[in-house]
Formats: C-alpha cells, sequence, structure tokens
C-alpha cells in the first residue's frame, strides 16, 4: 500500500511538504519525492492513502489528530440529500471520516471495518488545508 504523509516544515514559511515520514535524530520530518529531508510540525501530520482523491483526483490528506485536525483537508461535502457543506479531513483508527459523528459510530463499535475512501470520491472537492 501506498502511504504518503503530509506535514509543515519547520523554518518553510509555512510550506507543507509531501513524502514520507521520517524520525532522524529524535526530530520528526519528510523525506519529499525529490529525496529532500524537511523538519516538520508533528502536529500537523495528515495522511493519504493510494485512491483517496477528490472529484478533481486531486490527493486527500487526512489529518492524524481527531481532535485538533491540523494538517487535513478541508472540503466541500455534498450529503445524500444534495446539501453542501465544509468538513475537515481526520483519518481514525481505520477509517477516512468526514465528520465526528462517523468517529463517534467507531469509538462505539471497534468492529467497524472502515469505509472505502473511494465512496467519497465524487462529492468532495479540496479547498484547503486546516491550520
Amino acid at each position: 500500500m501506498d502511504i504518503l504523509t503530509r506535514a509543515k516544515g519547520l523554518g518553510s514559511n509555512g510550506k507543507y511538504h509531501i513524502g514520507f515520514a521520517r524520525d532522524l535524530y529524535g526530530e520528526y520530518g519528510i523525506l519529499d519525492l525529490d529525496g529532500d529531508y524537511w523538519e516538520c510540525e508533528k502536529s500537523t501530520k495528515a495522511i493519504h492513502l493510494k485512491g483517496m482523491v477528490d472529484k478533481n483526483g486531486q490527493k486527500l490528506f487526512a489529518s492524524l489528530d481527531s481532535e485538533t485536525k491540523k494538517g487535513g483537508d478541508i472540503c466541500l461535502i455534498k450529503d445524500s440529500k444534495g446539501n453542501i457543506r465544509e468538513s475537515v479531513l481526520v483519518w481514525h483508527k481505520y477509517a477516512l471520516c468526514i465528520d465526528t459523528e462517523l468517529i463517534n459510530i467507531i469509538e462505539d463499535n471497534d468492529n467497524f471495518t472502515g469505509i472505502s475512501p473511494q465512496q467519497f470520491k465524487y462529492y468532495l472537492e479540496v479547498r484547503g488545508i486546516y491550520e
């Protein structure tokens, strides 16, 4: 499985780096796709699994911190009634979550097997990164 990580770099004017998570010398960082290493803010860590894309084919990144949601993509989401709302993507345990209600379902049921990111593909559109 291809897993990419994104996090905000330290001293890089707020730029986010995408690549592979690395802990060197006790510091959290990203080894980007060009082979450069960047020290990053661990609190902004988000992951992308192969196939997690929005309706325009843009990679989706889900925050690994379900409390602060830092680093997760802000997306416009169309619900089953056709209403559009904004939400921050979060990865919680073993599922891509688009709101805190789903996190509560997972917490209450450890047999929950998760939701395929492809299920949301046609309903999501990335608008930015949650700071």
